[in-house]
């Protein structure tokens, strides 16, 4: 309903991220660029840091993208609720080795170094993006530890990088924080910068900037902090309880009255 309210063609805020809607924010653009210096140079291992929200997974995904059209052998997994052995198997597939399921560590690695070697003879980069990488079991390190180290030789082409909230990488414990060679940080939006992206979402469906006056964009931003998931869950929100009030303009007040009658948490508050 909101959307044919506002004259849409789509929902400018999907929940679900769509790597053709991303937003280049300079934060993000700064992201990027750090990330591509890692894998270019040949370093080992890199930290993509960011708090819950920033959009960490997406920009994964659009380095995963890049880098594919690029030639690399990219492997991208979430290690939410990986054991050891399940993120080995995990490994050696996405690197290319047809491993039963059933398929034990030693053949497992077996099958990664295989993989590896093949690459470094074709001159393939290898590169290997584990988000959410706080929330797997403590073995899941020392097998990333490990791979880490097993091609060392000059010719070898391997980056690892793993995503995390900024606050909770040390859990990777000393030696991976230890072997990183590149801390790159998400920075939420600036009060700007979350309105630029408002802006862009909604023109990109058909609809017009003036959606929301510059108060409730300033609000939007106050009650979010400029996390890019709040963001999108409070404009979406403020758009659907518009749409149900017949009114033709968000304004701040509108906002604050989403923000308080469905119960969205401030971000200081949910930290």
């Amino acid at each position: 309903m909101y959307i044919n309210h506002w004259g849409l063609n789509r929902s400018p805020f999907a929940a679900q991220l769509n790597p053709e809607d991303f937003y280049a924010s300079p934060t993000h653009e700064e992201a990027l660029a750090r990330l591509q210096f890692l894998i270019e140079n040949g370093r080992r291992l890199g930290f993509l840091l960011g708090a819950t929200g920033t959009g960490k997974s997406l920009l994964l995904e659009i380095a995963a993208r890049e880098l594919r059209y690029n030639g690399c052998n990219v492997v991208k997994l979430n290690l939410t609720g990986l054991s050891g052995t399940e993120f080995v198997w995990g490994l050696a597939s996405g690197l290319g080795h047809l491993a039963p399921t059933d398929a034990g560590p030693v053949e497992c690695w077996r099958g990664i170094a295989d993989r590896l070697a093949a690459n470094r003879y074709q001159r393939i980069t290898t590169v290997i993006l584990l988000d959410d990488a706080e929330e797997c079991e403590d073995s899941v390190y020392a097998a990333i530890s490990r791979f880490a180290l097993s091609e060392q030789r000059p010719e070898s082409r391997v980056t690892l990088v793993m995503s995390s909230q900024r606050q909770r990488s040390r859990t990777f414990g000393s030696k991976l924080n230890e072997m990183c060679d590149l801390r790159i940080d998400i920075l939420p939006w600036s009060a700007t910068e979350t309105t630029e992206y408002v802006k862009d979402a909604l023109q990109r469906v058909g609809g017009t900037s003036e959606i929301f006056t510059e108060s409730a964009f300033q609000r939007l931003y106050d009650l979010t902090q400029g996390i890019p998931r709040r963001v999108r869950q409070l404009a979406e929100l403020s758009l659907v309880a518009g749409a149900a009030d017949g009114i033709n303009q968000i304004e701040a007040d509108a906002v604050d009255a989403v923000h308080q009658s469905l119960g969205i948490r401030n971000i200081t508050e949910a930290a």
